[in-house]
């Protein structure tokens, strides 16, 4: 398995590349919804000392850490969001990992490009 994770490594490499400007501005638009994420969900569904620690990261545009907070209070949020930009996010993030990272064996460069799409159009859904 390692020859794949390897060869995905390099694939996910080659799409960043290729796709450099793309990417930022996905990347970009995910630390906008992140924040949207974080005032109008967060906010309301953490205790203090919780969201605190998401507000930080996410000031500091640590997408990763931001996923490894919220993803596990689900069901925090879904008490909170009658909007649906807790999952929205989570998809969005989930979709730029899927775009930019390597732990899919066989992920396409078109597959790629269509997941780096999929995070723009729900990262552009949550600013609006």
């Amino acid at each position: 398995m390692n020859a794949y994770r390897d060869a995905q490594a390099g694939e996910a490499k080659m799409f960043v590349t290729r796709n450099d400007q793309v990417v930022k501005l996905v990347e970009r638009l995910l630390k906008r919804a992140t924040s949207v994420l974080v005032e109008k969900v967060c906010r309301k569904a953490m205790t203090d000392g919780e969201f605190q620690v998401v507000k930080q990261a996410t000031q500091r545009g640590e997408l990763y850490k931001v996923f490894s907070l919220v993803r596990p209070a689900a069901d925090q949020m879904r008490r909170v969001d009658s909007t649906n930009i807790y999952w929205d996010w989570i998809d969005a993030f989930g979709s730029y990992s899927d775009a930019v990272g390597s732990c899919w064996p066989y992920m396409s460069q078109e597959r790629r490009a269509y997941a780096l799409l999929r995070a723009e159009e729900l990262a552009n859904a949550i600013c609006k």
